[in-house]
């Protein structure tokens, strides 16, 4: 696979374009190779719980090049996980990886996802980031 994302991307970015891939669910074997793929961005890489992957393992991987997607497990978002906690890791997820970052939820909400907790984290993005005019 590394050779095929290599060859879109040199194709995509010889055009001025930027390219991402999606890679969702358990991701820990194929992180260590994401950058040699020269692509521009990862979307909805899963952290655990729902996910094999730490923060710090997807830090890694990126470094200071990339931009990521997505990142809030898609659990937090149920109605029996606390919303402190979600608040906390999304502002830990704010702190490591912006500005090279669009946040959302990995890989989607659920029906019985908990709107209000979107909200929450649209709240903390406004108070921690300021939001775009």
């Amino acid at each position: 696979m590394i050779p095929r994302w290599q060859r879109i991307s040199e194709r995509l970015h010889s055009e001025g374009r930027f390219v991402h891939t999606h890679w969702d669910g358990n991701s820990r074997l194929i992180l260590p190779f994401l950058r040699e793929t020269h692509l521009d961005g990862v979307e909805a890489l899963t952290p655990a719980p729902m996910g094999n992957i730490t923060l710090e393992q997807i830090k890694e991987a990126v470094g200071d090049k990339m931009v990521v997607l997505d990142l809030l497990p898609a659990i937090d978002f149920l109605p029996h996980r606390p919303l402190r906690d979600l608040l906390e890791f999304a502002r830990r997820v704010i702190d490591m990886f912006a500005p090279r970052l669009i946040l959302g939820i990995s890989d989607e909400i659920s029906q019985v996802g908990q709107i209000e907790k979107v909200e929450a984290i649209s709240k903390l993005v406004d108070e921690v980031c300021g939001l775009a005019e």
